[in-house]
């Protein structure tokens, strides 16, 4: 936070642009004739909708006339850890590319392993009501021990999605916003039956490292201890979430047992879950099912309220030999009005407050302010080995929850496996 009030110092007091810079190695990029462009490559997740969305982006990048041509690497990843698995692969064999689209789960990971370029000196030269725009405790997820790596681009929270269809058919009233787990259980309850046959279920399990994270923000505890470092997954008050969630699927059976593949959002369309739990990329699903019956909700209080967030933006890869030409095309696809509105879509939260306030002001569910909410925000933990963690931490879960293993087991498997990846 130091160094992030330091440079919004010296841009209040610079705004003089970047003329020329050096590169990774310390060389000096030489001028380049006039009509010619920079070649950059930038890697990017295949998974969802994101390929697409990004060549529609590298579309407009180009109407831009920036001097820059962008050849994209589109890597497959079944999720975000899968992506950056395969980041430090391309990292290890020498293809490292000019551009990295990451989130804040992979910023650490980036910064620690030498791969991306502090960007701090060129943010000191920019117009400061850009950073001004920008929520301050969303940059600090790109502060990495005192160097800032990037402006953030997106954002989501993790909230409650609630069909209100079937709340309405149980009689319930949309929740206040401290609603308790108390409270969830019996909504939970209320919404859970059966139709034409089929069982209608009032919520889902959180079988997500993100999203289970949040549920253990609320009970005061995390999946690692405060400077993660070590496992915290013994501690009692991880048992006690998960004790709730087994509960809700074989006690009072209104979860279902997760299944590989199972995608609670179109179930929820359907109308056959009342409760999940997620960022605004779920908003995206709805759209494309036209499912218009929801509303969303903070996360229940147990011990206490926490928001918990993830983000995303554009890094500068600390290789590059056109660091000048990489921080222009990381700036604009983190900060343009299109990048911030086109690009993003329905699927996470604009970093900027401008375009975040315009956006959301006439968008669905009822109670979308939620998606704009920092109070009590944490962000997710997310050390070097963010990866392999939170994969180990899902096996788990899943098994526990599918009834593969005990919780005392798999808590203590995963513990034992969590501390493991720490100290490599």
């Amino acid at each position: 936070m130091k160094k992030l009030l330091t440079l919004m110092l010296a841009m209040g007091l610079c705004i003089t642009a970047v003329s020329c810079s050096s590169d990774a190695d310390g060389n000096t990029s030489a001028g380049k004739q006039s009509g010619e462009k920079t070649e950059l490559t930038c890697v990017f997740p295949s998974f969802a909708s994101q390929e697409e969305e990004f060549k529609d982006a590298l579309k407009e990048f180009d109407k831009e006339d920036l001097g820059i041509t962008i050849t994209p690497t589109y890597v497959t990843a079944s999720a975000w850890n899968d992506f950056f698995t395969k980041i430090q692969t391309m990292a290890a064999s020498g293809k490292a590319p000019d551009l990295m689209r990451i989130t804040n789960e992979g910023a650490q990971m980036v910064a620690d392993m030498g791969l991306a370029l502090p960007l701090e000196d060129y943010m000191a030269n920019e117009d400061p009501e850009m950073l001004n725009d920008i929520d301050a405790n969303l940059m600090q997820a790109y502060d990495v021990d005192d160097h800032q790596y990037a402006y953030a681009y997106e954002w989501n929270n993790c909230i409650v999605y609630l069909n209100t269809a079937l709340m309405e058919e149980a009689g319930l009233e949309f929740p206040e916003a401290d609603w308790t787990q108390d409270q969830f259980l019996e909504y939970a309850k209320a919404m859970t039956t059966e139709k034409n046959g089929q069982k209608i279920y009032g919520c889902v399990v959180p079988d997500s490292y993100f999203i289970f994270s949040g549920w253990l923000f609320n009970n005061d505890t995390s999946v690692l201890n405060e400077d993660m470092t070590k496992s915290n997954l013994l501690d009692p008050k991880v048992k006690e979430v998960v004790q709730f969630f087994y509960d809700c699927i074989y006690k009072y059976e209104v979860a279902p047992v997760p299944e590989t593949g199972m995608d609670y959002f179109v179930l929820m369309a359907n109308n056959q879950i009342g409760m999940g739990y997620a960022g605004r990329w779920s908003v995206q699903t709805f759209e494309n099912s036209g499912f218009t019956d929801y509303n969303i909700q903070k996360l229940p209080k147990i011990q206490k309220q926490v928001t918990i967030y993830g983000g995303g933006a554009f890094v500068v890869s600390k290789t590059t030999k056109h660091p000048d030409e990489a921080y222009k095309a990381a700036t604009w696809f983190n900060t343009s009005d299109y990048s911030q509105v086109e690009l993003l879509g329905a699927s996470a939260i604009p970093s900027r407050r401008s375009i975040m306030e315009e956006v959301l002001a006439n968008d669905i569910p009822e109670n979308n302010k939620l998606f704009m909410d920092t109070e009590n925000a944490k962000p997710v933990e997310a050390p070097p080995q963010y990866s392999e963690i939170s994969l180990i931490v899902e096996k788990y879960i899943k098994a526990i929850f599918t009834n593969e293993m005990g919780i005392d087991d798999g808590l203590a498997a995963a513990d034992q496996e969590v501390n493991a990846a720490l100290s490599r």
